[in-house]
């Protein structure tokens, strides 16, 4: 049985994340098998912990032969020489144990897997010694096939999001928040794509080489454009676009770079009512602060607008108006991070120029 990726999942995910939407297409549709039977999956995910997939299979099989079916009522009765004999530990034993008990006495059952909420099965499942947040989340997903599940505690996960978002490190919790709520209902799916990153060996490449490769014959390059509110500077490197921002006039070079000319492609459509979402990859230097509120303003859509209050609370309950005021200011993609959203308290904009960025997307 396989974990069911819907054509709306992949829609929704694609409509909301350019970057995604590469990582999809550069994929395909993955497949991962489930395990449906809930006392398998915890048992299994229980023998697995620490060790490699063959050691692990090979416990598997040796508990196979001994008891059948691995079943709670088949494993409660075998004594600690038996499960020894199989290759488990004293503290796995004890742990597979735990699980038995909890479904013979019915703290879990199968009917309160199917009816019950992710953080209900969450809460529970960690409450039986052995199963830890990690554990309960990848259970829900390979096991339940739920849909909107991130688990932040996978070294995976967090490596692939690095790369996807071309981040100096992991991702904070606030930062990958940030993300899930971009993703959500569908984190899971996602989730499915971030690990690609890894099993492909996607991460030892420039992210412009994998996702962007119509980009990569001459990465790096600068060039201006001329719009109505001004004029831009354009600034290219290896890893994708570092500068768009406003300069005083200058002649177009006609840059030969492809990044270059996509992005002055896609403004033009942007300043002609003809984009709402640039699909271009962004390399912004910043610290992991900045870089954060960044990716809460590109979760703004086009014609709304927000306060720095409204920012703040979108990266986290500790994040203050000041840090989003010092990362609007650091800004260096204008337009294709769209500080321009952002207003004051009142819903004034700040300048002449933010006004007619304002006007623009509202019309």
């Amino acid at each position: 049985m396989d974990f069911p990726i819907k054509s709306a999942a992949i829609k929704h995910l694609s409509l909301k994340d350019p970057l995604l939407r590469r990582l999809i297409q550069l994929s395909g549709i993955k497949q991962r098998m489930l395990e449906p039977d809930p006392f398998a999956a915890l048992a299994s995910s229980i023998i697995a912990q620490q060790l490699s997939v063959s050691a692990a299979n090979s416990i598997w099989a040796r508990l196979q032969t001994l008891v059948g079916e691995i079943a709670p009522e088949n494993i409660a009765p075998l004594g600690e020489g038996d499960l020894r004999a199989c290759g488990l530990s004293f503290q796995k034993i004890g742990y597979l144990k735990n699980i038995s008990d909890a479904f013979l006495t019915q703290k879990l059952s199968n009917d309160f897997f199917r009816t019950a909420d992710d953080s209900a099965i969450i809460q529970a499942l960690t409450a039986v010694k052995g199963i830890g947040q990690w554990t309960a989340e990848m259970f829900l997903i390979f096991s339940l096939g739920r849909e909107d599940v991130f688990s932040y505690g996978d070294l995976g996960l967090r490596k692939g999001m690095a790369w996807l978002y071309s981040l100096p490190g992991e991702p904070s919790r606030e930062f990958a928040k940030i993300i899930n709520a971009l993703w959500s209902p569908y984190n899971s799916v996602a989730s499915l794509y971030l690990w690609e990153v890894t099993l492909q060996g996607l991460k030892k490449r420039p992210r412009i080489l994998s996702l962007y490769p119509e980009f990569s014959s001459i990465p790096g390059g600068e060039d201006f454009l001329d719009t109505p509110i001004g004029t831009l500077k354009i600034v290219s490197i290896p890893t994708g676009l570092s500068e768009i921002s406003f300069c005083p006039p200058a002649p177009e070079t006609h840059c030969a770079c492809p990044l270059i000319i996509e992005t002055k492609k896609q403004l033009r459509e942007y300043f002609n009512q003809k984009r709402r979402v640039f699909d271009l990859p962004l390399s912004p230097e910043g610290s992991d602060a900045h870089r954060t509120v960044w990716m809460a303003l590109r979760t703004v859509s086009f014609g709304q607008t927000l306060s720095a209050k409204d920012v703040a609370a979108r990266v986290s309950p500790k994040t203050s108006i000041q840090a989003v005021t010092a990362a609007v200011q650091k800004n260096r993609l204008q337009i294709v991070v769209p500080s321009h959203r952002l207003v004051r308290s009142d819903g004034r904009p700040t300048d002449q120029r933010h006004s007619w960025l304002l006007a623009h997307e509202r019309a």
